[in-house]
């Protein structure tokens, strides 16, 4: 089963790029992308991530403690806002996961007793978030017009 979530994921992220491309070349079968879906696809994939991780081990001792403290409020906060209130996205909620808690959780996995290969296959995944979410930040600045942006400056 793990196996197939995290291919899943590595494939979450490969399509991510397929659609991007397919709208930065201006392909006709691309599906337009737009930042909210960016991020509910993360959230619909971190919650097991998560629970995985821990369940390998991963997530124990002092780990507990960045998990607390970093990784579970960003992604609960960003995903909060990603079910209730897409619109309320905002960069600071998508970089504060991109930011602290993708690369919090990268040090766990590489500081683990775990194989080589399932540091490699995790670290892959969760560079893969955070393409994702990095892809989305400009879908992001995209959707603001000039007056919203003149407002929120003031």
């Amino acid at each position: 089963m793990k196996a197939f979530i995290e291919w899943a994921g590595l494939g979450l992220t490969f399509l991510v790029g397929v659609v991007v491309l397919g709208n930065v070349t201006g392909c006709a079968g691309a599906q337009p992308v737009n930042y909210p879906a960016l991020v509910q696809g993360f959230c619909a994939a971190a919650p097991t991530e998560l629970e995985g991780l821990e369940a390998d081990g991963v997530i124990t001792g002092g780990a507990d403690d960045t998990m607390q403290k970093i990784v579970t409020p960003d992604i609960t906060q960003l995903c909060a806002l990603a079910v209730k209130t897409p619109a309320q996205i905002t960069p600071a909620s998508i970089q504060a996961v991109s930011n602290a808690a993708v690369p919090a959780l990268l040090a766990l996995v590489a500081s683990s007793d775990q194989t080589t290969s399932y540091k490699e296959t995790e670290t892959a995944l969760l560079l893969g978030w955070q393409t994702t979410l990095n892809i989305a930040l400009p879908y992001y600045e995209a959707t603001q017009t000039p007056a919203a942006s003149a407002v929120a400056a003031q």
